[in-house]
């Protein structure tokens, strides 16, 4: 399945801009503390942790992720699909991430890369599981 994930967010260009990009880094991760909790949602961040600790060089953290749109190919002949917008689970390499923009869970580490007007229309801030979906994670 192919998936195309357009993500809006800062380019690792952006990260030299000094105090502009300050307030642009703070539209899209959050600091610790700012959630109510990753609840079941934990448990895949873990599993794609271990993962890319095992295929990965370098020093990445895995971060709940907001993706504006989605296309995904079921298939080589398949048409485009555009499932819209969703929270998916990536990863960045450490120095892509503002210093304080990470907290560690039960030994997982993660970064919360939101929008903040998505962020505000969660009533609950909470990031959960949720099998039905094709990244299996929404946020509450």
């Amino acid at each position: 399945m192919d998936i195309g994930i357009d993500h809006h967010g800062p380019s690792e260009k952006d990260w030299r801009y000094g105090d502009i990009l300050h307030t642009r880094i703070r539209q899209w991760f959050y600091p610790a503390g700012h959630h109510q909790g990753v609840g079941p949602a934990l448990k895949l961040a873990r599993g794609f942790d271990e993962t890319i600790k095992r295929t990965q060089r370098g020093d990445w953290v895995v971060a709940f992720d907001w993706a504006h749109s989605i296309g995904v190919r079921r298939g080589p002949d398949q048409p485009l699909e555009d499932i819209g917008a969703c929270l998916t689970l990536g990863a960045f390499e450490r120095h892509e991430i503002p210093p304080g923009f990470t907290q560690t869970i039960d030994g997982v580490e993660f970064a919360i890369k939101i929008p903040s007007d998505i962020w505000k229309k969660s009533i609950q801030r909470l990031i959960d599981a949720d099998e039905t979906l094709l990244f299996k994670l929404i946020l509450r």
